[in-house]
């Protein structure tokens, strides 16, 4: 039984055919782990996007140099935050593209 898709697997006439059959469960299995972190990362960058965008308006509103400074901060914080998920996300999609390509 497979531990984290919760289902029972089988038996198999041959080591072979156990090891291509379970290769392909579990290439099943991460690619399904991939689209659901890819839809989660999707929404986080987007909340970032949002947030980084809110911060600029800030800034451009903020009159008192020692507060725009702090503000400029969180922004570049932010933007940091929203390149690196985007890296995790290019890394995600060339992990899928390299799982489907194997089938």
């Amino acid at each position: 039984m497979c531990p984290f898709g919760k289902v029972t697997l089988g038996e198999w006439a041959t080591e072979e055919e156990k090891a291509a059959q379970l290769d392909a469960y579990s290439r099943e299995l991460r690619l399904a782990q991939i689209t659901h972190e890819l839809a989660e990362h999707g929404l986080k960058r987007t909340s970032l996007k949002l947030r980084i965008s809110q911060c600029q308006e800030r800034v451009e509103k903020e009159a008192d140099p020692v507060r725009k400074a702090t503000l400029e901060e969180e922004c570049e914080s932010l933007r940091n935050r929203e390149v690196a998920l985007g890296d995790v996300v290019r890394e995600l999609k060339e992990e899928r593209d390299r799982l489907i390509q194997r089938n």
